[in-house]
């Protein structure tokens, strides 16, 4: 809008559709002085629209408005959020409390709280880090602060309409805690170190007992199964093998939960 005045203090406004868009002020240097006044990037849908200038004060000169049009502002692409962390990695421990007396061998007595102890066993690859095919086995956890990769797990933890479920990984590398003969299922099933692939072999789901998340117990069953869990032969011992039974069985003999482990 190319407009004019003898007074810089008078005022025009631009209108579209009944909205204000700009309000200028004259330039003030005469009447016969013009100069422009702009608003840019100015939105319009297809069809017609009502354009308005408004004089606010009086006493100013408009000489010609000029329309141009301009392609429209390519969208702004959708942001890509940062990559999430890799999950951590922890121990995995069978869960232990007051009163389980695990593989006592007649030392134990039942009345004698000071009897009981934890004897804190831990999933755990036999070499000094997992290999392929290899079992997991049931070790006295590395009380050790600095992580090994052979006892170090990692749960990458997702949520579905059945609860949670996760990988269990071992850290560092592209193997994960796998169920064999998933489909065709014994009282009886073992587990093996293989590469992810993100089969339903190797799937872990708590079967609504408990949580991967955070530091509660947490019973682990193959994926969608609630009647086997991963466990051990009776009573955890050194060097058994961690293997998916009957839920009945593991719940009898105590070995059916497990938790996330940091040495103190």
């Amino acid at each position: 809008v190319s407009i004019s005045s003898y007074n810089p203090t008078k005022q025009i406004a631009l209108d579209v559709d009944g909205e204000e868009l700009a309000v200028w002020n004259a330039p003030g240097n005469g009447w016969d002085s013009f100069a422009d006044r702009v608003v840019t990037n100015i939105p319009l849908d297809v069809g017609d629209h009502e354009l308005k200038l408004r004089f606010l004060t009086g006493q100013t000169n408009v000489c010609m408005i000029s329309l141009v049009y301009s392609d429209p502002l390519p969208p702004t692409p959708p942001s890509t959020p940062p990559p999430s962390p890799p999950p951590a990695s922890t121990r995995i421990k069978m869960y232990h409390e007051l009163g389980y007396f695990w593989q006592c061998d007649n030392v134990c007595d039942d009345s004698d709280p000071a009897l009981d102890f934890d004897p804190k066993w831990c999933l755990q690859c036999d070499g000094t880090a997992c290999e392929e095919n290899e079992f997991a086995r049931m070790r006295t956890c590395d009380e050790t602060p600095a992580s090994t990769e052979n006892t170090m797990f990692e749960l990458d933890i997702t949520t579905t309409e059945l609860g949670e479920e996760a990988k269990i990984k071992a850290s560092n590398s592209n193997l994960c805690l796998t169920v064999e003969k998933y489909t065709d299922k014994t009282n009886r099933m073992n587990t093996k170190m293989k590469p992810c692939d993100g089969s339903d072999s190797q799937i872990w789901w708590t079967g609504g007992y408990g949580s991967f998340s955070g530091s509660v117990k947490f019973e682990v069953h193959p994926k969608g199964d609630p009647d086997y869990c991963l466990t051990t032969q009776h009573h955890p011992k050194d060097g058994e093998d961690a293997r998916v039974e009957k839920c009945a069985f593991a719940r009898k003999d105590v070995s059916n939960f497990w938790i996330k482990y940091t040495p103190e």
